[in-house]
């Protein structure tokens, strides 16, 4: 396997985690893998407008397809086209472990440029990954800064364009050659292995994505968690010349993935104005709303018993009440930290899995345009509520009523645009055995379902079809009908009473384990993206993740 080929299967904890087979599995109209001829790169890169290639195409390009050219070269490069030449503006945000490397943790370095404009810095991300090695696989402690691999923003189309290059030979001066493309980069940036890429545009990824940001420098201003570099690596010349100069902080890093995240999702939201309204479409729509896209992982600030209560209720929810008031009472909202108790030499809870960012930016996206409204994304959270990621009964509404809908799709002919057709859909999918609706018979009230078993939704299907919902108790039935201040109250109650156990850090350490099975769960791969030996597990890009067991 080339350096390329490996960089692009094994970095997926990234911002720029390209996953694949390797070399030869480019895009449609792309070059084969390397474009290994002056006019491939040309032709291959024709019609982009996003940084990198703007930058490429306007470099002395070999006959062999070669730009001379490494990491430094490129950094700096795209930093005077974007007009932000000045060091200041370039900032390299460091990850460290052992995801890569399977022993001792080695880093990867993420540049952006116009750092201080999180929007701007969004549209360009270059990362090295890899150490390099000479003879006989002698290690040097030094970056390959020939092995790279990038995105920018197109704005003409509206989407991150990837590249990645490898070196032409041992010799410095050989250049590097170009990926354009390359397919494989979808496995990480698009949707789990599980569910079909249609209608997603690719997106960063920042997997360990709010404080204490596990593995990621977070110097100045906050000490670094999880975070290892072997002395050899910090006293190399790469480490000393991509890094020190220009050193930033994790908390710098994660506005600029939530701008990238932004910018991807409106542009995926403008289908919403497609005429006629199209079902596959509002589908694509819907479906953060049900299943994970993407997920991220918390850990507790060291071991002081501080972590998100995202854990327990996702941003999506308190996005949901925030449109509706401001000003509700909830501890929950209210305060977005939960404390457990110090670990007092017990295991921290780390990385532990949460919905995504992406996922609940782009339901907020979606409440923002009044496609919905917050009653209408909280009838899905308040499914499986207590389950705020991952949660397969979600999952498998929206997968069933896809598969239903390509036989006995919903008449969507009153409706002139997508965003119109939105809430039909959305009631059609919001149902049992897709015969009977899933929504409370008050319109101010939703359906919250605690137990998720056969027996229990057998019992809420009978309680839906003959009208006593409004009786059911969410303690006895699993089940219950409430309005949006008594579903707070209960997720006050869920929070509360979590926090107050003597056991919540065994608690949240048993749910971290839990997910981390969801995450790694063998599953057969939806779309051409993955083969299905080499990506079995559901989510590809992860993190380097702690021992955890599956029952």
């Amino acid at each position: 396997m080339t350096r390329l080929a490996l960089a692009c299967s094994l970095l997926s904890a990234c911002v720029l985690a390209c996953s694949g087979s390797g070399p030869g599995s480019a895009g449609d109209g792309e070059c084969g893998g390397k474009c290994d001829s002056a006019s491939d790169l040309r032709d291959a890169l024709d019609g982009k407008a996003d940084p990198i290639a703007r930058w490429m195409l306007d470099q002395d390009i070999q006959a062999n397809g070669a730009i001379l050219a490494d990491y430094d070269d490129m950094l700096r490069g795209i930093a005077t086209l974007q007009g932000c030449d000045d060091d200041d503006s370039i900032k390299t945000f460091v990850v460290s472990d052992n995801l890569i490397t399977g022993q001792s943790p080695f880093p990867r370095l993420v540049s952006t440029v116009c750092s201080g404009d999180a929007g701007k810095a969004s549209e360009f991300f270059i990362s090295a990954s890899f150490e390099k090695f000479v003879g006989f696989g002698e290690r040097t402690g030094e970056i390959d800064t020939r092995a790279i691999e990038m995105f920018a923003w197109d704005p003409n189309t509206r989407e991150y364009r990837f590249y990645a290059t490898e070196a032409v030979s041992d010799s410095e001066s050989s250049g590097v050659r170009v990926e354009v493309a390359p397919s494989r980069c979808t496995g990480c940036h698009l949707t789990p292995t599980d569910l079909a890429d249609t209608g997603m545009n690719a997106l960063p990824i920042m997997n360990e994505l709010t404080r204490p940001w596990s593995h990621w420098n977070a110097e100045p201003g906050f000490p670094s968690h999880g975070f290892d570099i072997p002395e050899d690596v910090t006293e190399s010349e790469t480490f000393r010349v991509l890094v020190e100069p220009f050193k930033g902080s994790a908390a710098e890093l994660e506005p600029i993935i939530r701008a990238g995240q932004d910018r991807a999702h409106l542009a995926r939201l403008r289908t919403r104005r497609n005429s006629p309204a199209d079902v596959s479409e509002v589908m694509t729509l819907l479906r953060p709303l049900f299943c994970d896209e993407q997920v991220n992982y918390i850990s507790e600030e060291f071991d002081s018993g501080i972590l998100l209560n995202a854990a327990l209720v996702d941003q999506g929810t308190r996005n949901a009440f925030l449109k509706v008031k401001p000003d509700w009472p909830f501890e929950w909202l209210n305060q977005p930290q939960m404390r457990i108790g110090e670990a007092d030499g017990a295991q921290e809870v780390q990385l532990l899995p949460i919905r995504g960012n992406a996922n609940a930016l782009f339901e907020n996206q979606v409440l923002s345009v009044n496609a919905l409204s917050p009653l209408e994304v909280l009838q899905v959270r308040s499914l499986d509520w207590q389950t705020p990621v991952l949660s397969r009964l979600r999952c498998e509404l929206w997968k069933d009523a896809a598969e239903r809908f390509e036989t006995d799709p919903p008449d969507l002919g009153e409706f002139e645009r997508n965003v119109n057709a939105m809430p039909a859909v959305l009631r059609a999918v919001l149902t049992i055995d897709g015969d009977t609706p899933i929504v409370s018979t008050e319109d101010d009230q939703v359906v919250v379902v605690t137990e998720t078993t056969k027996a229990a939704l057998t019992a809420l299907k009978t309680a839906l079809q003959d009208g006593t919902i409004a009786g059911a108790d969410c303690a006895d039935d699993g089940f219950c009908q409430v309005d949006m201040a008594g579903y707070g109250q209960m997720l006050e109650t869920f929070v509360e009473e979590v926090q107050a156990d003597s056991g919540a850090r065994q608690t949240l350490l048993d749910l971290r384990d839990t997910r981390l099975c969801e995450v790694m769960k063998p599953v057969q791969p939806a779309d051409s993206r993955f083969d299905v030996e080499d990506f079995p597990v559901r989510f590809n890009n992860r993190p380097a993740l702690p021992d955890f067991s599956c029952n």
